[in-house]
């Protein structure tokens, strides 16, 4: 892109993972969402991805198909794109906010509280964006519950929708 700004969350995310490991925030509570069962209710729960971690990871236009490890226990754990409002990539300090999918109730928490939000855009001294706030909507809306209509989106991910990036370093004993 001309501007140099990602197309969408994918492409951002993409990006960041070639430099290193990604702390994503999500909204467990979001239709499609599959974490381990104690973090289902978690508003903020942060994930760290990486390719580096020699498990699955695949995206696609549904959004994140990922194998990780809590308490040494693997899960494959599933984000729609909507789920994930915030990025931190731990290799450039660089955050990434995406204000459309922040969960509401973390905006009255937060607006009760009386915190101003953040500037649409810190520096640093080397002119390198530390923090962004990302305008738009909603990428890529959940699946529908069972249940209901469909509205024509997919309801699970494509399979195969993509080739799962492998990793690119590799731990020679």
């Amino acid at each position: 892109m001309d501007t140099g700004k990602p197309a969408s969350k994918q492409e951002l995310l993409e990006s960041l993972l070639d430099r290193g490991m990604v702390m994503v925030t999500v909204d467990a509570r979001r239709p499609g969402v599959d974490v381990p069962a104690q973090f289902a209710n978690d508003p903020r729960l942060r994930l760290n991805l990486s390719y580096r971690f020699q498990l699955p990871l695949e995206m696609n236009e549904w959004g994140v198909i990922a194998s990780l490890t809590f308490g040494g226990m693997p899960h494959s754990c599933r984000l729609p794109w909507n789920s994930l409002y915030q990025m931190y990539s731990h290799a450039t300090k660089d955050q990434f906010l995406f204000p459309a999918d922040v969960p509401e109730d973390l905006v009255q928490a937060t607006l009760a509280q009386g915190e101003a939000p953040p500037p649409p855009q810190q520096q640093t001294s080397k002119g390198r964006p530390r923090f962004a706030v990302l305008e738009g909507s909603a990428e890529n809306p959940a699946p529908p519950e069972p249940g209901t209509e469909d509205d024509g989106g997919p309801e699970e991910p494509p399979p195969g929708g993509g080739q799962p990036k492998v990793p690119h370093l590799r731990r020679i004993k």
